[in-house]
């Protein structure tokens, strides 16, 4: 498996885990449809847009602080350089809200996902 497919793949199963624990939001199948869309049209996409505005701007604090370090912060700031930001800002804005909701085993289950995601969105930087 590449890794865009195993990108692609760890964000969709991530999407799918939000939609079981909140299976009546709208929202967050309109993130799941919004992505399954751009990994569609540009498969590489999603994991060059998590890397560039992701892992570039918030592993460090990620991987320090945990949770709260990353859905405490406003992206607006960040995501605003490419032509699908307005795109991406709503996922992560979606998750973010879903997200600070949620139990702390939960919240845990999130962090490892992005967690996961950063490791993977800087291996494919790495080898581009």
């Amino acid at each position: 498996m590449s890794i865009v497919k195993l990108f692609n793949s760890q964000f969709n199963e991530f999407l799918n885990d939000m939609v079981t624990v909140f299976p009546e939001d709208g929202d967050i199948k309109t993130a799941k449809f919004i992505h399954n869309n751009i990994s569609s049209f540009s498969p590489s996409l999603p994991i060059k847009l998590w890397y560039s505005n992701i892992y570039i701007n918030y592993y460090n604090d990620l991987e320090k602080g945990g949770f709260d370090s990353l859905f405490t912060k406003n992206f607006e700031e960040v995501v605003n350089t490419y032509d699908d930001a307005n795109s991406i800002l709503e996922i992560i804005n979606i998750i973010k809200k879903l997200a600070l909701t949620l139990s702390s085993s939960n919240k845990d289950k999130i962090y490892k996902y992005m967690i996961n995601l950063c490791k993977i969105s800087k291996i494919y930087h790495d080898k581009i």
